[in-house]
């Protein structure tokens, strides 16, 4: 079927002749469905998905007290991941919650799932893989279910409206806003940008679950279906409208990048018309709009080998790529971060997988252009980078996880050694924009107090006038009246506690601020969690390399790490191998001592790297040098902060002056002691390496 007869098919709205023409959209006595039934899904039958079993092994063990990837992950699944979501309705994610208010709440909008939702479910699995965690496990499935119904037989992902009244509602006035909001009739909206991350997500659950029909049946719909909604124009695809509209009886469409307003809908066919006939002009916000598309089909293709999925990757990349300047850096037009550095990954899986050397030096370049922006040495960047904009003194967790990604990546495919930004960035701000202490967030106003129903998850009592004098985003409460009284829509019970593990949207060089969470925000910082803890080690062909003196378990060798207590790193080895181990910049290479069972051995150098030649099963690895206090003060990004004087341990801050004054980050005064402090653990040695 050419574009023309499918958009034909498209735009006569016979949704529910289209679900009875594949096997996976018919009813089936084992598909009743779960969930509020309220909510009028694309897909209303649906076998319930019940995912395998995590596969791995536990074990209790005395580790240093130091930071440690995979208990950031805990606290992130047992709060923010699988509690700020709203099981009333599916276990939709709350996007946005207000720590400003007395007490805390949060509430449903258009971007729940437009900023969130398919990020959350591609980062829960791999936390339960680096983990063994099976804490809130409903909210997965809840989830997760909720996403298959929303893939449309044309392989789209639709956001539903009805049981959901809030899919209306732009909290930030930032897409659907004006004049040019969806007809009033609306029951679907598709957005190109979550569209993307459903995608990534998707394969990241099929990575598990390789053979399940539940699984392969949606990827092949996206697969198929995705490319139909773009133009092709030279060697790339582009995407005219980045929102379609599904009423009763027609398909609506417009552009509406993930940062901008949507323009007027008009017919499907008549925006694709219009568009075809129009001289291209690449918009760099747009193309950045398709970063997660490319990233989803490069991982698929990456799975698979399918031809045409590689064709169309490499289309949407030359698309994307030109969202960049020759030498990688951003676009003057658009220089947010976060999407930025999105697009970068997938331009970088792209190259990997094809060999194209020109788009890994793109990724290179916007890399360093992100990096000249902030400041490595803290992994601080602010949310927008770029010729003229202004210094708005903070950042975000999406863009402060994103280019730690991006470094991981690029030092995985070789393309650059950036280990030693990700160690600065993960010990230092990403780790401190994430909220793990809540109980300042307790603290209420004189005179106020919770009118929260005592059933957590269950709205306010008298939703309306607890919300009054409430702005939702930036939106006044009284703007959503229709909504209030929905259970569910606001909430402010146990919020503390439920957002705990989530990441700043605007965190400060040296303050957490008292300000709105945004949970895309907090996707993109736990993600950021898992590519470092992959990029501790890596095994192959009996060569364990440690890349970063971070604690890790894994089936070669466990790694504990002293730092910043002390200068040293144990490797308990579980296999046979030749080991070499990244030594950090700010070590001498000549004060660098090496042990095994004890014993000294020689080694030799490999740049950065010690060789420890080949060490047994069951021996313990010991690698130690000095490690003193330093005392550096940094002028950079910070806003109303000129420059700041830190001290530190190595690559670890542990004091930062001035603090900050409503949440001080950086209270690491007990690193400052140069004896280890010891912690029980029960660590996860999983037996899964998932593509991605």
């Amino acid at each position: 079927m050419d574009r023309r007869q499918f958009l034909k098919v498209a735009s006569a709205g016979l949704v529910a002749a289209s679900l009875k023409t594949r096997s996976l959209f018919a009813k089936s006595e084992a598909g009743l469905r779960a969930g509020n039934p309220a909510i009028k899904y694309i897909r209303e039958n649906v076998p319930l998905y019940e995912m395998p079993a995590y596969r791995g092994r536990y074990y209790n063990v005395w580790v240093p007290d130091t930071l440690d990837l995979a208990e950031r992950a805990r606290i992130s699944l047992a709060g923010a991941l699988t509690r700020q979501c709203d099981p009333l309705h599916d276990y939709e994610t709350y996007q946005e919650a207000e720590i400003a208010g007395h007490p805390p709440f949060m509430y449903h909008s258009f971007h729940d799932f437009n900023g969130c939702q398919p990020k959350y479910l591609e980062i829960l699995p791999l936390f339960r893989l680096m983990t063994g965690s099976s804490v809130n496990m409903d909210s997965d499935i809840g989830m997760f279910n909720a996403l298959l119904r929303m893939t449309g037989p044309d392989g789209l992902v639709y956001s539903p409206v009805e049981g959901r009244p809030w899919a209306l509602f732009d909290c930030w006035n930032s897409v659907l806003r004006g004049v040019n909001m969806p007809p009033s009739d609306v029951k679907q909206i598709f957005s190109l940008w979550p569209h993307g991350r459903s995608i990534i997500t998707l394969c990241t659950w099929l990575s598990r679950d390789p053979d399940n029909p539940l699984l392969t049946e949606p990827m092949q719909a996206m697969i198929q279906g995705t490319p139909k909604y773009g133009l092709e124009h030279k060697d790339f695809l582009w995407y005219p409208c980045e929102l379609i509209y599904r009423t009763p009886d027609k398909i609506l469409a417009a552009a509406g990048t993930y940062g901008g307003s949507a323009s007027a809908p008009v017919p499907l066919e008549q925006a694709f018309a219009e568009a075809a006939a129009k001289e291209f002009q690449a918009s760099p916000m747009a193309c950045c709009d398709a970063g997660p598309t490319l990233q989803g089909f490069a991982r698929y293709f990456r799975m698979t080998g399918d031809e045409r999925v590689g064709q169309v990757t490499g289309q949407l990349a030359r698309y994307v790529r030109q969202a960049f300047r020759e030498d990688g850096s951003f676009s003057p037009a658009w220089g947010h971060t976060h999407s930025n550095c999105f697009s970068l990954m997938g331009l970088l899986d792209y190259a990997d997988l094809f060999g194209n050397d020109e788009f890994k030096q793109v990724a290179k370049g916007g890399y360093e252009y992100g990096r000249r922006g902030g400041v490595p040495l803290l992994g601080y960047y602010p949310h927008f980078t770029g010729d003229g904009i202004a210094d708005s003194g903070a950042a975000e967790g999406c863009n402060l996880g994103d280019m730690v990604i991006l470094a991981v990546k690029l030092s995985e495919l070789g393309v650059a050694a950036y280990w030693e930004d990700v160690d600065m960035a993960v010990r230092n701000h990403l780790v401190e924009t994430q909220l793990t202490d809540v109980e300042w967030l307790h603290d209420t106003a004189p005179g106020q107090t919770s009118q929260a129903a005592a059933i957590p998850g269950q709205a306010v009592q008298d939703p309306v006038e607890a919300s009054r004098g409430r702005v939702l985003g930036i939106r006044p409460a009284s703007e959503v009246e229709h909504l209030l009284p929905i259970p569910g829509f606001v909430v402010d019970q146990d919020v503390p506690e439920r957002i705990r593990g989530c990441f700043s949207s605007a965190v400060q060089i040296n303050d957490w601020p008292r300000s709105n969470v945004s949970s895309c925000c907090t996707a993109n910082g736990n993600r950021a969690f898992y590519y470092a803890w992959r990029g501790i080690l890596k095994y192959e062909q009996d060569l364990l390399k440690v890349n970063l003196l971070l604690n890790r378990a894994s089936p070669w060798a466990d790694i504990n790490s002293h730092l910043p207590y002390q200068g040293r790193v144990d490797i308990h080895m579980k296999k046979s191998s030749r080991v070499k181990v990244r030594i950090p910049l700010f070590v001498e290479q000549g004060t660098v001592k090496l042990t095994v069972d004890g014993a000294e051995r020689p080694f030799g150098w490999e740049g950065r790297y010690l060789d420890c030649g080949g060490v047994n099963a069951g021996q313990m690895v010991k690698i130690s040098f000095p490690l003193e206090e330093r005392t550096v003060v940094v002028q950079g990004p910070f806003g109303k902060v000129p420059s700041i004087t830190l001290i530190l341990k190595g690559n670890d801050v542990v004091d930062m002056r001035p603090v900050g004054v409503q949440h001080r980050l950086y209270k690491r005064d007990h690193y400052r002691q140069n004896e280890t402090k010891w912690v029980q653990r029960t660590r996860f040695e999983t037996e899964e390496n998932p593509v991605i």
